[in-house]
């Protein structure tokens, strides 16, 4: 399983989702396209979990 959370630069959550996948098919995979058109433009903290169990935190910026 694949899960994101993106919250504000307060900590607060913004959106956040789950994904199924299987082993193989995530490290054949180096894309995965999460549906922003709801969120406001601003810096976040994207934090996502690899089916594998590593923990990623990447500071985006969202502009529209």
């Amino acid at each position: 399983m694949f899960k994101f959370v993106l919250t504000n630069l307060q900590g607060s959550i913004v959106k956040q989702d789950k994904y199924t996948t299987n082993k193989a098919k995530y490290e054949n995979e180096t894309i995965l396209n999460i549906d922003i058109s709801d969120v406001s433009s601003g810096v976040y903290l994207l934090k996502m979990q690899t089916p594998d169990g590593r923990i990623i935190t990447q500071k985006i910026m969202i502009t529209k």
